[in-house]
């Protein structure tokens, strides 16, 4: 009797497993699964590298054809960013949020935004820069 129901249990696991595939195959066929992945473009390589002063106009190259694309907006904050002119930074986070408030590159840029504000509380020369980088 236990080998009976061992081999029902692991038959209906199989069953299972099989529906789960072709249920699995049908979402990815049908584009269900995951967000679309871009491949890194040459503005993201170049950033990755760590060369962001290179990557600017790389980037700015991208947002002349998609004014509005998440990445690359993201992307030119992150860039600048990293070269410490935080107004200009700030303004790409606020179009990325502006412009795709609901991606992932979104929640991104409000994370980044976040952390240069709570920086530049900090640094009281930088405050009214901040305050007219809002406005």
């Amino acid at each position: 009797p236990s080998g009976a129901r061992r081999r029902t249990a692991e038959c209906r696991r199989d069953s299972q497993d099989q529906a789960g595939e072709a249920s699995a195959w049908r979402r990815a066929r049908n584009g269900v699964i995951g967000p679309r992945v871009e491949p890194p473009t040459a503005a993201d390589q170049t950033l990755d590298r760590g060369d962001a002063l290179a990557a600017v106009p790389l980037y700015e190259a991208q947002l002349q054809s998609k004014p509005d694309h998440p990445r690359s907006l993201l992307g030119i904050g992150r860039a600048w960013e990293r070269l410490a002119v935080v107004s200009r930074a700030v303004e790409a986070y606020d179009r990325v949020i502006r412009a795709a408030p609901r991606s992932p590159e979104a929640a991104e840029a409000r994370s980044r935004r976040a952390k240069l504000m709570e920086l530049q509380s900090w640094n009281p020369d930088a405050a009214p820069k901040a305050k007219e980088t809002l406005q």
